[in-house]
């Protein structure tokens, strides 16, 4: 893929790996709050708390930097 490609340039292999998860799990939040209108609960907003705390431990020392 092109962005891998010009990513890989900045950013590790698993942190690229990482991004399109964290993009698909919160379309797929979206799509359950705005289109089935099913809201959100307790646990899903820890399970996001816990996904934001794993995207800055993986991406903490590059987020200033590159994104």
């Amino acid at each position: 893929m092109p962005a891998n490609r010009f990513g890989h340039a900045t950013l590790t292999a698993p942190q690229l790996k990482m991004i399109p998860e964290v993009i698909g799990i919160a379309v797929v939040l979206g799509f359950n709050a705005l289109r089935l209108r099913d809201p959100m609960r307790t646990p899903g907003f820890i399970a996001m708390a816990l996904i934001a705390a794993a995207v800055f431990v993986k991406l903490g020392s590059r987020l200033g930097e590159s994104l």
